[in-house]
């Protein structure tokens, strides 16, 4: 029986090849992943270094796994401080699957900084939307919104599948009631955000996973009600908090979450509960205040009565302060 093998070879070997792909990986701390393989060699060196694997290339099972958006690289790695990034290169065979591509051969081109890792997000879906665009004016098309699929309620939109209540987004999956946002997928109640995987109410977030209610915040995961954080990881109110702490109240805070554009109110006013009737040239932006507004009593209370509550976070996350 054939064992399958990941090991480094030499990179004389791509010489003359051009990649199949370019694309993004997250790697722990010690440059390993895809189970136990280490990218790094005896002294700790991975730039410039060249990976293959043997046998049938399969997804999660055999094969140098990667994504192309940067963005999809947290539904699998943490983006957080100590965690490694890089900018890669697939040869020889690649296969593309939903959020991730799995190769033959692997290239790690360039070492990346937490820093130069959240500017590739940024980058990678601002430069998406501008050909969103692009592809939109090409097309002539006689609709105000371009490359929508499944989409109500939307103003100023721009390759979105599955997004309600929008102004001005682009490249969005999953989006409900979100004024100027990029690259986000399953995203409710989100600002000015840019690069975010499962978040809830987020404002002025890049590089989010899995995180709800939280405010300037940059390349965290599983974090809640926080404030001006950066690489931060299972945290309440700025406070570390434990996997199972996370969960309890993830689980208690339910499915409520701001709404930053007046599409919800157009659609009860004019559409009849029908978003395919909803005015879109009339959506606009609400204030936090306003947006915040609408949350639940028994949710506030909830939310003050957690051993970890900051009134002064709170009060600058709901009213904008």
């Amino acid at each position: 029986m054939e064992i399958n093998k990941t090991s480094r070879i030499d990179p004389a070997q791509l010489e003359g090849k051009e990649p199949l792909a370019k694309g993004f990986k997250i790697f722990n701390f010690d440059w390993s992943a895809n189970g136990n393989y280490m990218y790094a060699d005896e002294n700790g060196e991975v730039e410039g270094s060249v990976h293959s694997v043997t046998g049938k290339l399969a997804r999660c099972a055999n094969g140098l796994h990667y994504c192309e958006n940067p963005v999809d690289c947290m539904n699998y790695y943490d983006l957080i401080h100590w965690n490694r990034f890089a900018m890669v290169e697939a040869y020889d065979e690649n296969i593309k699957d939903d959020d991730k591509s799995y190769c033959r051969t692997l290239k790690i081109v360039k070492v990346l900084t937490f820093d130069e890792m959240v500017q590739a997000i940024k980058d990678y879906q601002i430069n998406a939307a501008k050909k969103l665009i692009a592809e939109a004016k090409a097309e002539k098309s006689e609709n105000e919104n371009s490359g929508i699929r499944s989409g109500s309620g939307i103003s100023y939109g721009y390759g979105i599948s599955y997004g309600y209540g929008i102004r001005s987004g682009y490249g969005i999956s999953y989006g409900y009631g979100i004024s100027y946002g990029s690259g986000i997928s399953d995203g409710y109640g989100i600002s000015y955000g840019y690069g975010i995987s499962d978040g809830y109410g987020i404002r002025y977030g890049y590089g989010v996973y899995m995180s709800k209610f939280c405010y300037k915040c940059e390349g965290i995961s599983r974090c809640i009600l926080c404030r001006d954080i950066s690489g931060g990881k299972l945290m309440i109110f700025n406070k570390p908090v434990s996997e199972a702490r996370f969960n309890e109240v993830w689980s208690e805070l339910g499915s409520w979450y701001p709404n930053f554009t007046n599409a919800e109110e157009l659609r009860k006013k004019y559409g009849d509960g029908e978003w395919k009737s909803t005015p879109a040239h009339m959506i606009k932006g609400r204030t936090v205040k306003e947006a915040y507004a609408d949350m639940p009593a028994e949710l506030r209370e909830y939310i003050k009565s957690l051993p970890e509550y900051d009134e002064e976070i709170f009060k600058a996350i709901t009213e904008g302060e």
